[in-house]
């Protein structure tokens, strides 16, 4: 009986210390170790909390959130009460993009520790990755209540402020994270960029900031850049060609170096010296209209001038904006307008995509749906009237002219001739029309019977080919 017990013990004692073992090997990150000893597990460690959740942690480790997250789920199975295996299960779900889950562990564990900070935190940040930005804010603001100085806190609070575009804000946030933690470069950088960006005196306080972030971080390279367009925008273009040089010979060929180089030159006097610099961001991007601009007027004042004219012209071009976007956001506007009923603003728009490109009859077509109407007496004032016969009788001119739609064509030809009897009711000879950017005029009676004719007659051919 002795023996048995002592056999027992040492049982007892083996589980155990592979139990520590494991967790020994996860708090020393020897991951792989792990999952090999996991191999050869038996039925009794493989229903062990603690074995289990080592083996997820080392799996998670290795950044197989895949697999952390299978074991984590089956270790809920044994407890599904432990804060930190929630935490875990809503950190491994975020990994692999199962918001929802990681949501609803996040809140789990907050349900039952509303303080718990990692919890809080990480769903946050969550809300920020998702673009909840408010969401993310009142988090970080609740948490703050209870840690004012708290530096990453604040940050956080001005990354959403900057997302937002409440750049005063994320200035506000930022500055107070960094006068906690004056060391930190990349949030001395996040602060002078938000203050260049606010430009005016701003742009003073974030010199200053340069360098008392270079004093603790001495050739930095990031705060090197920062300071370099800091002293650009308080036009110490000198300083700031100096700061680039420097960065320059250094190895640094990034563009925004190199094409503030030569700006810097340019704008302290230094023409024929801003050519090279100004030559190479060209190289990198031929579309920068202040490049080009630059870099024809330098030659122009030295001693290329055929050149100097190319690139000038190429600096108009490139002022230019793209036909293709500027016609697409007309109709994006134009159709948001139309579903929010605004079809005066709508079919100005519109009215406008066309005459820039009278190919797009579907800009016709569009301004008509707004005033269709069966007969002319269901137009509600005279204003719609009028404008209803100028974008019917120009659309079913345009149709005809190019033989499009022949369904549409018979609607229009029966609209137009509700109109044509209604002059000949009134004795009238013409009808007063409004276009959609408001230009007035009047179409006589024998025009309006002309085309309806015409489209009569076009009616018939598609009919009997």
């Amino acid at each position: 009986m002795i023996r048995l017990t002592l056999f027992l013990c040492c049982l007892s004692f083996s589980v155990n210390a592979q139990i520590i073992s494991l967790q020994e090997l996860v708090n020393r990150k020897q991951y792989a170790e792990v999952i090999s000893r996991a191999v050869e597990f038996n039925k009794d460690d493989s229903t062990d909390f603690k074995t289990m959740y080592a083996v997820g942690d080392a799996y998670d480790g290795l950044l197989k959130y895949k697999d952390a997250y299978r074991v984590y789920n089956y270790c809920m199975t044994m407890d599904s009460t432990n804060l930190d295996l929630m935490n875990a299960m809503a950190r491994t779900a975020t990994n692999l993009g199962k918001i929802s889950d990681a949501k609803y562990y996040f809140r789990k564990v907050l349900a039952m520790d509303s303080c718990n900070f990692y919890a809080n935190y990480q769903l946050a940040r969550l809300h920020f990755q998702l673009e909840e930005f408010q969401n993310a804010m009142n988090i970080y603001s609740a948490l703050l209540d209870k840690d004012m100085e708290n530096s990453s806190l604040w940050r956080n609070m001005g990354d959403c402020y900057s997302r937002m575009k409440q750049m005063q804000n994320a200035a506000l946030s930022y500055f107070k994270a960094y006068s906690l933690n004056r060391e930190n470069a990349s949030l001395a950088s996040a602060l002078i960029n938000t203050l260049l960006h606010l430009g005016g005196p701003n742009a003073t306080d974030a010199l200053a900031i340069c360098d008392t972030a270079l004093y603790y971080n001495p050739g930095n390279r990031l705060l090197r850049q920062n300071k370099g367009m800091a002293l650009y925008t308080n036009k110490q273009y000198a300083k700031a060609d100096s700061i680039y040089t420097e960065l320059m010979a250094e190895g640094d060929s990034s563009y925004n170096t190199v094409s503030y180089a030569g700006v810097s030159r340019y704008n302290a006097g230094l023409y024929l010296t801003s050519i090279e610099p100004l030559e190479l961001a060209y190289k990198m991007d031929t579309t920068s209209a202040e490049v080009c601009l630059l870099l024809g007027s330098a030659l122009g004042k030295t001693y290329d001038r055929k050149r100097a004219f190319e690139l000038l012209d190429k600096a108009e071009n490139n002022m230019q904006p793209s036909e293709l976007l500027v016609n697409q956001l007309l109709l994006f506007r134009a159709e948001t307008y139309k579903k929010d009923r605004k079809f005066k603003e709508s079919s100005s728009l519109y009215y406008e995509a066309y005459l820039k490109n009278p190919k797009q009859l579907e800009c016709l077509f569009h301004i008509s749906e707004m005033y269709a109407v069966q007969n002319i007496e269901d137009y509600a004032t005279d204003e719609e009237k009028q404008r209803g016969l100028f974008i019917q009788y120009l659309l079913a001119n345009e149709y005809n002219n190019s033989g499009q739609d022949t369904k549409q064509i018979r609607y229009l030809k029966k609209l137009l001739q509700s109109f044509y009897e209604d002059m000949f009711f009134q004795g009238v000879k013409e009808l007063p029309m409004l276009a959609p950017d408001g230009k007035k005029s009047k179409l006589a009676a024998e025009n309006l019977k002309y085309l309806i004719d015409k489209l009569e007659q076009t009616s018939q051919k598609t009919n009997n080919p």
